[in-house]
């Protein structure tokens, strides 16, 4: 704290107290040593005023670095439950699309079973009628 006041350029410019006690005037000393006196006491106000500043800044760092680490949580937090939510939602469409594929499979076996039915019908229409026409042509030469 001296050697702040001594380095200080208004404490060069000004005479010290030694000077000043060396002056003609008796009183100039004791002015000289009630302003260091109140420049030493500002200078300790001042100093006090900048360490609770420091205390409360890093107090307000600290509880920035204490929300950033919250937010941090919260966002990895919701990326894992929509993470979690997309899985599931992607294995309900897998599964639907797999019973879709597996319905579509069975149709197609039923239809085609229901066409090669359908083909034997229609040949054995034909078969029928041409059996019918023989017939008719057998019961008229007869």
């Amino acid at each position: 704290m001296a050697e702040r006041l001594a380095a200080s350029p208004a404490r060069d410019a000004a005479p010290s107290a030694e000077q000043a006690s060396q002056s003609a005037e008796p009183g100039a000393a004791a002015a000289w040593r009630e302003e260091r006196w109140r420049l030493q006491e500002a200078l300790a106000a001042r100093e006090e005023q900048l360490a609770h500043q420091a205390q409360q800044l890093a107090l307000l760092q600290d509880g920035l670095e204490q929300q950033r680490q919250a937010s941090e949580a919260a966002a990895a937090d919701a990326a894992r439950a929509a993470a979690a939510a997309l899985g599931a939602l992607q294995s309900g469409w897998e599964a639907r699309a797999a019973a879709a594929e597996r319905k579509v499979y069975a149709l197609s076996k039923e239809r085609d079973a229901l066409k090669r039915a359908a083909a034997r019908d229609a040949e054995a229409a034909a078969l029928l009628v041409k059996k019918e026409a023989d017939m008719q042509q057998v019961s008229k030469r007869g």
